[in-house]
């Protein structure tokens, strides 16, 4: 989350103002991970389709951190449970595939973002 919520953040400012500043970098770098995805969902430039899928993200990571929120043996336990493993996996999937979608969104083959990608 806060490699690619960076990554988020700096094709969104591009995609707004078409550049990115050492100063953008620095409000970015001093912004929590779901901070900035709020901060860009919370945006009017952003289309709806962006938007939603932004708030599915931060739910989807919302299940991650209460799926984790326990201590290690009982984490450990959980992924030793067939049912509970595959639970987690599609969980984890969903999580890269909302990620990947924003990505994509956000970035519009603009070329920030194709720079950023390759």
């Amino acid at each position: 989350m806060t490699c690619y919520s960076a990554i988020l953040y700096l094709l969104f400012i591009y995609r707004k103002i078409e550049t990115v500043t050492p100063a953008d970098a620095m409000k970015m770098f001093f912004t929590s991970p779901t901070h900035r995805i709020e901060g860009m969902a919370a945006d009017a430039y952003l289309t709806a389709k962006a938007v939603t899928t932004l708030h599915n993200l931060l739910a989807q990571y919302e299940k991650f951190l209460v799926a984790t929120n326990v201590s290690e043996k009982d984490l450990k336990l959980r992924f030793l449970d067939p049912e509970e493993n595959q639970k987690l996996k599609d969980e984890s999937r969903a999580f890269g595939n909302l990620m990947f979608d924003a990505l994509e969104i956000i970035g519009n083959g603009s070329p920030f973002h194709r720079m950023l990608v390759v």
